[in-house]
């Protein structure tokens, strides 16, 4: 009994000691992290939830990008990992928070918004999980709602991950709407957008450094189900010896009409290819359908089907 009632105690003694350091260490590295890095601001909370956990509040979190047109701020947030997995970390975000895109400061609302990232030994990101329900957005941003959104990546092997997200109840806002379909000819809401992929990166993901470019992209499928447009992508895309991205991407429409009238609207194609256009898309047309699938190229951020460029690519 003695001896059972000796290493119940010591082994309270470990526990509680472990806690007592880890708990300092996190408030130290917490606060040195803020205080090192420009592009994060502020105040680490004292930790709790002793001895099986570890909680703390950052109080008015602050990111922001290096050339400040970009950020993200809110009143707190809040952290927590378990004792026996501290290097795994669940954060609950709170329900109002404040974007910055391109110098503007959009305000949003969330119901329920989570998130979980494993860190590694080497302070590289392992996992990481986002999940929100019902967002709304101030009308200015050009995106107005969400009514869930789903993302997963997963460190695979190397510097490889894979990358599995998901859009529901997307609504543009009518200044968005007017832009990406002039004609009216497709809905505010995008009821669905889902990728699965994989991606190389040159090296892990760091989480105190800037992160390293994308080197290879594997698309094994993205859908898109927004009105009449139905679509889906396979491909590969990888950086050149330019530093730019080419590959292939397999698109597969259910109706090739919306996607033209889409072109049309938007004046990637010009009147005088359109029709030539839509004669294209019609011959490739299944047989008793408007069904067709298409080999998109992409040339130095260049997106083109056949001799028709589509769409100029942001570096990435």
């Amino acid at each position: 009994m003695r001896f059972l009632l000796l290493l119940s105690l010591t082994a309270a003694l470990l526990l509680g000691g472990y806690w007592v350091f880890a708990a300092q260490m996190i408030e130290r590295q917490g606060a040195a992290i803020m205080g090192q890095s420009p592009q994060l601001d502020g105040r680490v909370e004292p930790v709790t939830g002793f001895p099986l956990a570890f909680r703390t509040t950052i109080t008015q979190p602050v990111w922001r990008s290096r050339d400040g047109r970009s950020g993200w701020t809110a009143a707190g947030l809040d952290l927590a990992s378990t004792s026996y997995q501290p290097n795994r970390i669940s954060a609950r975000l709170p329900a109002a928070q404040s974007v910055r895109l391109g110098g503007i400061d959009i305000a949003l609302d969330a119901r329920d918004m989570r998130a979980t990232v494993e860190i590694g030994a080497d302070q590289s990101l392992r996992a990481a999980d986002l999940s929100l329900q019902s967002v709304q957005i101030e009308d200015t941003a050009p995106v107005t709602g969400i009514g869930q959104s789903a993302l997963d990546l997963r460190l695979i092997e190397g510097s490889r991950y894979a990358l599995d997200a998901q859009i529901s109840d997307l609504r543009l806002a009518p200044e968005t709407l007017a832009l990406v379909s002039p004609d009216a000819s497709l809905p505010d809401l995008v009821s669905h957008i889902a990728l699965t992929a994989e991606a190389e990166f040159a090296r892990v993901l760091p989480l105190r450094t800037p992160f390293p470019d994308l080197q290879e992209l594997v698309v094994t499928e993205a859908r898109l189900d927004w009105g009449a447009l139905q679509a889906t992508m396979t491909g590969k895309l990888a950086r050149s010896a330019t530093g730019m991205m080419d590959g292939q991407i397999l698109l597969v429409l259910q109706d090739w009409r919306p996607f033209h009238a889409l072109l049309v609207a938007q004046g990637t194609l010009p009147p005088d290819a359109a029709m030539l256009a839509g004669m294209f898309l019609a011959s490739q047309a299944a047989p008793g359908t408007n069904a067709v699938t298409l080999p998109l190229d992409l040339r130095e951020q260049v997106l083109s089907l056949g001799p028709f460029a589509l769409a100029q690519l942001p570096r990435f």
